[in-house]
């Protein structure tokens, strides 16, 4: 079966460089890259057009350029084969970023575009990673530069909008590298999987030791599953 992973995050906090090591050494994974960077070259458009369009009223540079992107990332997305398994270095980061620099309504009519529709059902059946903010954000000379705070920011906002359309995700807490890498191989091996044999549902925990339970966005903590077993019986489920 296909495993699809999708990094996603703010900006600068690592996710290529998980992406690049993960194909390293999984060769049977296809890697798809960040679209941003093409699209905005194919429409010429710069880092100094996109923040003269956050300084305007309208902001339509900056809205295009998300739908864009998001159209671009489906359409790759869509040409890999359902029996490749992939790793996508970016999840519904313009979305986010909708939300962020201009507003959540504009974010919401964005979700609702078919590109976005598509991406959103497909990432519910994926293993999301979220992962957390460095300490130092990389300058690439090309995207807007986050501050940390926007860092953080960005990242609150992406796990909201991921529990409100019930997309299940790991979030992982830790900054180095080795450890993200040792984490990520745990869930696609079904160490974070627990299927609750009531419903019968499995539901991804969020590191470090909470279930994100997207139907009721209610947050479990690992000593309460393992308090509760007399009433529930959990059971870790494998990931194949």
């Amino acid at each position: 079966m296909a495993v699809r992973i999708i990094l996603s995050g703010a900006s600068s906090v690592g996710k290529t460089t998980v992406a690049n090591d993960w194909c390293y050494k999984h060769k049977h994974f296809v890697h798809i890259e960040e679209v941003a960077r093409d699209v905005m070259r194919e429409r010429c458009i710069t880092r100094d057009d996109l923040e003269a369009s956050l300084l305007s009223e309208e902001k339509h540079v900056f809205l295009e350029l998300q739908g864009a992107i998001l159209k671009e990332q489906n359409k790759r997305e869509l040409g890999v084969p359902k029996t490749q398994s992939f790793i996508s270095d970016r999840g519904p980061d313009p979305l986010i970023f909708t939300n962020q620099y201009v507003s959540s309504d504009a974010a919401d009519s964005l979700a609702k575009t078919p590109a976005a529709l598509a991406c959103l059902e497909r990432y519910r059946s994926s293993l999301m990673f979220v992962l957390c903010p460095l300490e130092k954000p990389t300058d690439d000379g090309f995207r807007l530069l986050p501050t940390t705070e926007e860092q953080h920011k960005f990242t609150s906002l992406l796990r909201k909008f991921l529990d409100r359309y019930r997309v299940p995700h790991i979030y992982i807490s830790e900054t180095d590298h080795h450890r993200r890498m040792a984490l990520i191989t745990n869930a696609v091996n079904g160490e974070f999987q627990i299927q609750l044999d009531l419903t019968g549902k499995c539901y991804p925990l969020i590191v470090p030791f909470t279930l994100c339970e997207p139907p009721s966005h209610q947050m479990v903590s690992l000593r309460e599953l393992r308090f509760s077993t007399d009433q529930v019986q959990c059971s870790l489920k494998r990931f194949s």
